[in-house]
């Protein structure tokens, strides 16, 4: 399995927008951020290939500008997902940044630049939350804010409805959408993935859980029209 990934936790704001990350996952030491991950990052050259295809995409898509990031290991948005996924660390991932002075739509053709992926067998992950705020932060023993349910379900009302423009112009249509993110990194690899996943494809809610009153870990799986 070879996995292309987008993560919240790894974000750019200038002019070269994507920055792409070759990296085989082992066990080990700590990330740049200073958490303590499972796996260790080390470069692993069949990647090169898979790294130089999304660039290619990209390009083919209307994005300019893509830059490689050979140095850069995984981060948390990556590594902490795939240690459930995949425990024996088996897989290699391609990682690609964010950009934050980019909106929903921009993501979203991001992944439809991508969808090509999808037909070679390798798995498009966007890495992030349904909802983060960590400046409203409750307990896990009270019930969840009624700003944080409102945008949650709203997302899953437009996912499982198949509004994906409604999702690319949240900021608009959305309940609470600066109380939901205050920033969009954890909202913007959800609009990649949607937008791999293609117009008419079908979502599903795979997992919903809460922490903290405000945080839901909403987890949809989008499956192409065939």
């Amino acid at each position: 399995m070879r996995e292309e990934r987008n993560s919240s936790s790894w974000e750019r704001a200038d002019e070269k927008p994507r920055e792409i990350n070759k990296r085989k996952i082992e066990r080990g030491e700590k990330d740049k951020r200073g958490h303590t991950p499972f796996w260790i990052i080390t470069i692993l050259c069949p990647l090169c290939e898979l790294a130089n295809q999304v660039k290619e995409l990209l390009i083919k898509g209307g994005f300019e500008q893509v830059k490689e990031e050979k140095c850069r290991g995984l981060d948390h948005g990556a590594w902490v997902p795939l240690i459930l996924m995949y425990p024996n660390a088996d897989v290699h991932v391609v990682e690609l940044s964010i950009q934050t002075d980019k909106d929903g739509t921009h993501h979203y053709n991001m992944g439809k630049a991508l969808a090509p992926l999808r037909d070679q067998g390798i798995l498009i992950i966007g890495s992030g939350n349904a909802t983060h705020n960590l400046q409203v932060l409750g307990s896990d023993n009270e019930p969840v804010f009624p700003w944080a349910l409102a945008f949650d379900t709203w997302l899953k009302e437009s996912l499982l409805d198949g509004r994906h423009d409604d999702v690319n112009h949240y900021n608009v249509k959305a309940p609470f959408p600066k109380m939901a993110h205050p920033s969009p990194e954890h909202f913007y690899p959800l609009h990649v993935a949607l937008g791999a996943a293609g117009v008419k494809a079908k979502a599903e809610l795979i997992h919903h859980s809460w922490s903290l009153a405000s945080l839901s870990y909403a987890s949809y799986r989008f499956a192409a029209a065939q």
